[in-house]
């Protein structure tokens, strides 16, 4: 049962909060239609890639990244992703094969946030939380 904070009027939901269902955000579909078809690629892109060292996960992954419209989201996952990119370079005991099989990984993993902050913008996971009412 929410719990009232005094006579404030403010009900705590707890973590949990309250699932609506309803999506974050709406988005034009031609927009929509651009960034699930640029994620389409991407099994395309890994079944030619010429080899560890090819580099067009890294820049297909940022390509994603620069599609999301919040400055802030997209600035971090591109910090994020160079910041890796840079450690693994910079790993002295990696060969080009090992480093390069590396940077595809954390390209991988930067567009599973991509993919994650998609989810969450157009409501494919169909919940958002309201903490306090």
């Amino acid at each position: 049962m929410p719990m009232m904070d005094d006579d404030s009027g403010v009900v705590d939901l707890g973590v949990e909060g309250l699932k609506t269902g309803i999506p974050l955000k709406s988005a034009p579909d031609a927009w929509l239609i651009n960034v699930f078809n640029g994620l389409t690629r991407m099994d395309f892109i890994i079944q030619t890639l010429q080899g560890y060292t090819d580099p067009r996960m890294y820049l297909f992954v940022r390509n994603l990244i620069i599609k999301i419209p919040e400055d802030n989201i997209r600035e971090d996952l591109l910090r994020a992703l160079d910041n890796e990119i840079k450690r693994i370079d910079a790993a002295p005991d990696l060969s080009n094969e090992d480093r390069g099989l590396h940077r595809i990984i954390a390209s991988q993993n930067a567009a599973g946030s991509v993919v994650a902050y998609f989810d969450e913008y157009v409501g494919i996971s169909r919940t958002l939380v309201i903490g306090k009412i």
